[in-house]
Formats: structure tokens, C-alpha cells, sequence
């Protein structure tokens, strides 16, 4: 059909009607959004190292790699007899047999027995002499209290035999917690090589 239209005395024009809108489809597709980046490092664990063993003898066990060890727990054993980790700074060097003897490593002893639970007893006010030797804030006593609590620690991991003294070797001081790497010794060797791998786990 035409329209016509005339006006100022000009002859009618026939005009088409506008076309329609032709419309378009499109399929609608469900999807998640997603971005992503890259970046280069290497994924490990902190201050990773080498852990040496402290005292000689047949090595019997090694914890599992990826396995994490807390205070008053196993390192390894040796001869079966296991070594314990503490944590502190200053390190065990010397046996701890005699009531009386002073030192870091025995204030270092008397901390890590108190956190895990045991009753330590009283310990001297620093200025007191024992044995000639002046205690410092730094330094603890190998009372007989802390002997007996040293006995009850033994005695509930089977630290045999449990005398309620401490022999070089029995304890391992390091800063806190550590994750077990990949081991660096077998069974049967002798445990004052290196021993496994380890890092420092978050406190």
C-alpha cells in the first residue's frame, strides 16, 4: 500500500512504508568469570637445614617426612632411645646428673618441662650462691624437685631408664617447631651424621 500526501499545491509524492526492524538472535551461554596471573618462585618452608645428630650410636628411627615435631617430641632414636626436642637458644652440652648444678642448659631443662606440664618445684632467687656458684636471671638449678619431674617425663615416654637424669644427647634444643624433610641418613647408621632435613615452622 501507498500513502499519498500533497501540500503547498506541489503534486502528491507515494510514499513506501518504513521496512520493519529486522531482529536478531543469539544463543545465551552460562559461564564463570575468571581471571588469573603467574609468577616465579619456589614454594618451600623456611630457614630449611641439616640436622645433625648429637651423640653417638645406632640410629633405630626416623620421623616421616612432611611429619611436623613439637616440643616433647621424637626426633629420632638412637639405640632405640629417643631424642627429644625443647625448644630455647642455648643448647644442652653436658650431662645433668648432680642436684645443684647450675646453668642455662639446666634453666633451659627445668622451662620446657614446666610448659609441657610437670611440676618443677621452686626455683633459687638469682643473687643465691649454690655450690660457690652465684644464679644469674639467665640460669636455673638442678634442684631435687626438678630431678623427680625430670624422672615423671621419662618414665611417661619411655626414656629408660628413667634415672631423673639428663644424659648429652637425650634432648635437642632448636628455636620451636619443625617440619621433617627428606631424610639424609638409613637406619643403622651412625647418628652423629646428618640425619634429615628440617625447617622452621611458624609458632
Amino acid at each position: 500500500a501507498y500513502a499519498v500526501h500533497a501540500r503547498d499545491g506541489h503534486q502528491p509524492r507515494a510514499v513506501r512504508p518504513a521496512a520493519a526492524a529486522e531482529v536478531a538472535t543469539a544463543t545465551v551461554v552460562k559461564t564463570d568469570l575468571s581471571d588469573y596471573w603467574t609468577e616465579s618462585g619456589t614454594v618451600g618452608y623456611r630457614k630449611q637445614r641439616t640436622l645433625r645428630g648429637v651423640e653417638a650410636g645406632v640410629l633405630t628411627w626416623l620421623p616421616k617426612p612432611g611429619s611436623t615435631i613439637a616440643r616433647g617430641g621424637t626426633l629420632y632414636r638412637v639405640g632405640d632411645r629417643p631424642v627429644s626436642l625443647f625448644y630455647g637458644s642455648s643448647p644442652m652440652f653436658r650431662d645433668i646428673t648432680t642436684v645443684g648444678t647450675v646453668g642455662r642448659d639446666v634453666k633451659v631443662l627445668a622451662a620446657n618441662l614446666e610448659a609441657l606440664g610437670y611440676r618443677i618445684g621452686p626455683q633459687p632467687d638469682p643473687g643465691t650462691a649454690v655450690k660457690s656458684i652465684v644464679v644469674t636471671s639467665k640460669d636455673a638449678v638442678f634442684t631435687q624437685s626438678l630431678k623427680d619431674a625430670v624422672k615423671r617425663w621419662q618414665e611417661a615416654h619411655e626414656i629408660r631408664p628413667a634415672t631423673g637424669t639428663v644424659t648429652l644427647g637425650d634432648i635437642l634444643v632448636l628455636p620451636g617447631s619443625v617440619r621433617v624433610g627428606p631424610a639424609a641418613a638409613q637406619l643403622g647408621d651412625d647418628a652423629t651424621g646428618n640425619l634429615m632435613a628440617i625447617s622452621d615452622q611458624a609458632k
